[in-house]
């Protein structure tokens, strides 16, 4: 590269810099934050559609796991009832099998201190009795405090016109009855503070296995029906339920006991919808209502069964239902701490790529604009040069005849003056004239040729201008382009 090149290109790119903007008006021009802005939205919404797609996956891994968790509550109340319930009728028939309970006509200081013992031993039963074949009561031990008493007769009473003990008269041998699950009565009154009650009644026979009267333990199921409600750590809540609808735990006081109470409130009356579609529901999987995942299980507990066992129970009264209900949440509604850190990492990370890419693609269209005028640059400079080339070609051909010419023209001027003072003079001979005449005539001659000679050449310049812009045809001596 010549010298002169270099230095075309070096004019080049200082016209082009000196046009650039620099880094601070790069950073206020529109098209930085025109592109800035592009590719920042193009990162948001490909964000927004991971996003979408992430909450996505994730409500429905929630979702399995609500379904999984609610399972696991509702059974783990199913089983602890079931298996209280199972405990107890246990202790029933063992009992209603000793000499002590047998004997209670004959013995019965001994039946009411084994009663005292079952009492005192086992907590959830505040009340055993022992009922003669016409439902009197005949021994009575009630938990007063922290401790067994046995009610003296003048208080003992008739319950022969209670449902239970009508019952109980159709009990078979080692048969239990359970009651359905509701509130204490005594003396005609539900009992305050609430104390939800069973009964568990099974016969006491003699040993020709004839019914002599029968044995009553009453259980305090508040303990039990403690673990319904609202499982704060996992967000289920579970409620249990008798056949009518009728709250019995798991709700508000006000809404408990409805059957007892006056209030009738049931879920019958409260939610008839969801009511009627737990009497369709069969099944003990999980379903969806209202936004809330359910699921239901029905405990075959009232009824007569067969000496406490796990199988064979012959329910003839009603079950107990427990509902257990989550409701999970939107994900994409409900965001975590972790949630707004990976969004502000990914605005921070995209504006970062947005800023770096929008300011390489303007160095690059800068440098692009650059390459191109020097380009443009070169073109000219290279046009200016073989101009110049030619031109100095050219005048270098005509050089010779113009000078020559006039070298000529020269000389005949001194000829005009020597001839125009020999005429002054009157002292010019005719042969001086002829002389002067002849070499006037020669130097035209010769000044006509290099004139002729310099039109030539100015002629082929034309030429060779004309056949760099045209296509035509022409004819030419090659011989005399050679020489």
């Amino acid at each position: 590269m010549t010298t002169a090149r270099r230095g075309m290109i070096r004019r080049a790119q200082e016209g082009v810099l000196s046009r650039a903007v620099s880094f601070h008006s790069l950073l206020l021009s529109l098209h930085f934050w025109w592109l800035f802005s592009l590719i920042f939205t193009l990162c948001s919404v490909i964000m927004v559609a991971g996003v979408f797609f992430w909450t996505q996956a994730e409500q429905n891994s929630l979702r399995e796991d609500r379904e999984l968790v609610l399972e696991r509550v509702t059974n783990r109340r199913e089983n602890g009832l079931f298996n209280a319930f199972i405990s107890f009728e246990q202790q029933l028939l063992i009992a209603a099998e000793t000499d002590d309970i047998r004997k209670f006509r004959t013995e019965e200081n001994s039946a009411a201190f084994h009663l005292s013992v079952i009492v005192n031993q086992l907590p959830n039963i505040f009340q055993a009795r022992i009922l003669s074949k016409d439902g009197m009561e005949v021994i009575r031990v009630d938990r007063i405090g922290n401790r067994a008493a046995n009610i003296p007769a003048n208080k003992l009473q008739n319950k022969s016109d209670r449902y239970y003990f009508k019952r109980a008269r159709k009990l078979m041998a080692n048969e239990i009855y359970i009651s359905p699950l509701d509130l204490n009565v005594e003396n005609g009154t539900i009992e305050l503070p609430w104390r939800p009650t069973v009964r568990l009644v099974t016969q006491i026979s003699d040993k020709n296995g004839d019914t002599e009267g029968y044995l009553i333990f009453n259980i305090d199921a508040a303990d039990m029906l403690t673990e319904f409600g609202h499982f704060a750590p996992r967000n289920i809540d579970t409620a249990l339920l008798d056949n009518d609808g009728y709250w019995l735990a798991g709700k508000e006081t006000s809404e408990l006991w409805g059957f007892m109470t006056g209030s009738g409130r049931s879920l019958a009356t409260d939610d008839p919808a969801l009511w009627e579609l737990l009497q369709k529901e069969k099944s003990e999987g999980v379903f969806e209502y209202d936004g809330q995942l359910l699921t239901v299980r029905r405990l075959p507990l009232a009824g007569i069964v067969a000496g406490g066992g796990l199988t064979s129970r012959r329910v003839e009264d009603k079950n107990l239902i427990i509902l257990g209900s989550t409701r999970v949440e939107s994900r994409l509604f409900s965001p975590e701490t972790r949630d707004f850190i990976f969004i502000g990492i990914w605005f921070l990370l995209s504006g970062a790529l947005s800023w770096i890419l929008a300011y390489h693609v303007i160095k690059r269209e800068q440098s692009r604009e650059i390459q191109q005028r020097v380009d443009v640059q070169l073109q000219e400079v290279q046009r200016m040069a073989s101009l110049g080339r030619i031109v100095a070609g050219v005048a270098h051909e005509l050089r010779t005849p113009i000078g020559n010419a006039l070298t000529t023209v020269s000389a005949l001027s001194e000829d005009v003056d020597d001839l125009t003072a020999a005429f002054k003079s009157s002292e010019i001979k005719r042969s001086t004239l002829d002389q002067h005449l002849a070499d006037l005539k020669d130097g035209c001659k010769i000044v006509q040729s290099n004139i002729e000679r310099a039109i030539a050449l100015i002629g082929h310049f034309k030429r060779t201008a004309t056949d760099q812009s045209t296509q035509k045809r022409r004819q030419f001596d090659l011989r005399n382009v050679l020489n």
